[in-house]
Formats: structure tokens, C-alpha cells, sequence
């Protein structure tokens, strides 16, 4: 009676291995290029704050 339960407990721990290589990889990869993306837009909230900082030349009116 003891292997009827080992077929449940090693297809859950199967199904459960799969999930972990799909998901691990997949979570890394979405949270690096979230990281990534929200690092651009700082930096280009950056630069246009700096923008916004120094003065303008007015144009130069030609002839």
C-alpha cells in the first residue's frame, strides 16, 4: 500500500521542478529589464531637469 502515494508525490515534484525552471529564469529576466527600464527613465528625467536648468540662448535672427 506504501506505492500508491509515491506516484502523486513524484509527478508533483516534477510538475513543481518544471515550474521552478521556467519561472526562475522568466522572473529574473522580467525584473532585470524592469530594473533596466526604470534606470533609462530616470536618467532621462535627469537630463531634462538639467535642460530646464540652463538658461536659453535666444535664437540668432539672420538678415
Amino acid at each position: 500500500m506504501e506505492d500508491t502515494n509515491t506516484l502523486p508525490f513524484a509527478l508533483m515534484a516534477c510538475f513543481t521542478l518544471a515550474m521552478a525552471l521556467v519561472y526562475l529564469p522568466l522572473r529574473l529576466h522580467l525584473s532585470f529589464t524592469h530594473r533596466s527600464r526604470r534606470l533609462r527613465l530616470l536618467r532621462r528625467i535627469r537630463n531634462l531637469r538639467e535642460e530646464l536648468r540652463t538658461p536659453q540662448q535666444p535664437p540668432v535672427a539672420k538678415a
